[in-house]
């Protein structure tokens, strides 16, 4: 213990509680503490401070320059993606031409036959109406082919305007539970004359239980473009068959004939890429029908399948059971 006299020696430190207080000095304290003592510490120090001001600059000018190429590179990607899409809107384009301008031709060669019988019929039918009935016509035979014709080209003026704004998805799909076997008797009935006047029949078969939630009117857009491709296609004298039924939680429609096998160019034509199809004609009926059934087969949820080979053609769509689709 230090008395009055006592000289306190270099090493001994401070007590914590002596009210003695030890100042530490900062860089610039430091800096301005030695400037003017030195001429050389004083040019070293301006030149350490120049440095440090330019390194600054350095770090700042390559942070904006790192900010920019970021921001370059987020327009370059905007950009690429933007052209991807471009791209991809014009692929879909493309296919959509393709499709409809055969579905057009389909279209046009389905009218064209309706018209001859109305252009020719209907003159007849006139001269029968005002007495002169020519030998061996039977009036009422010209009114129901003119009839016959004009209800064709309704349901072929109907499928072409409801496939042209199902495209854009401009169609309103109307759902509800629909029976399959119905709706085959019904398309037999519909489409029987035309069969037979090609020297076909149409049959049809079916199970009970074959209900699905579907639009009724689009279902039969698809079912009665499968039964014309069947009905072109199909040698004089065979059989069209149709069926309906349901299994594994399905219920199913097909069409069935022996015509003509469903060609590689056609299926791809049909699902999905339709530049391999470019050497489709307007009577290739297998792949334009194909093309119809499975727009408004898919619009309402549904699947197509074919099952082709030479003798035999099936071509069947799918939906969930009805009991299914509306859990």
């Amino acid at each position: 213990m230090s008395g009055p006299g006592s000289v306190e020696k270099k090493g001994d430190q401070p007590h914590p509680g002596s009210g003695c207080v030890q100042q530490k000095k900062t860089p610039g304290v430091i800096t301005a503490y030695v400037r003017g003592k030195d001429p050389i510490l004083d040019t070293l120090l301006t030149e350490l401070e120049t440095l440090k001001a330019t390194h600054g600059r350095v770090v700042g000018a390559a942070g904006d320059e790192m900010m920019a190429h970021r921001k370059t590179q987020e327009r370059l990607e905007t950009a690429l993606a933007s052209a991807r899409h471009a791209e991809k809107l014009l692929d879909q384009e493309k296919a959509a031409s393709a499709r409809l301008s055969l579905v057009i031709s389909w279209i046009h060669h389905d009218l064209r036959t309706p018209l001859t019988v109305v252009i020719g019929y209907a003159p007849m039918l006139s001269e029968a109406l005002s007495g002169a009935v020519p030998k061996g016509v039977d009036p009422k035979h010209l009114a129901n082919r003119i009839e016959r014709s004009g209800t064709r080209m309704h349901q072929a003026l109907d499928m072409a305007r409801d496939y042209l704004r199902l495209v854009p998805g401009l169609l309103q799909i109307e759902t509800g539970r629909v029976d399959l076997c119905g709706e085959a008797a019904d398309a037999a009935g519909i489409m029987g004359q035309r069969a037979a006047e090609k020297g076909l029949a149409l049959e049809h078969s079916h199970a009970s239980g074959a209900y699905a939630v579907v639009d009724q009117k689009l279902l039969r857009h698809a079912l009665i473009s499968l039964i014309r491709s069947s009905i072109a296609c199909a040698p004089k004298g065979s059989t069209v068959t149709l069926a309906a039924g349901a299994a594994d939680g399905r219920a199913t429609i097909s069409v069935s004939d022996i015509g003509k096998a469903v060609t590689k160019e056609e299926m791809a034509f049909a699902f999905g890429t339709p530049e391999a199809g470019e050497s489709i004609g307007e009577t290739d009926f297998r792949g334009l029908g194909l093309i119809v059934a499975r727009a408004f087969t898919e619009r309402m949820g549904g699947t197509v399948s074919v099952d082709s080979a030479e003798g035999t053609t099936t071509v069947t769509m799918a939906f969930p059971l009805a009991q299914q689709a509306q859990k």
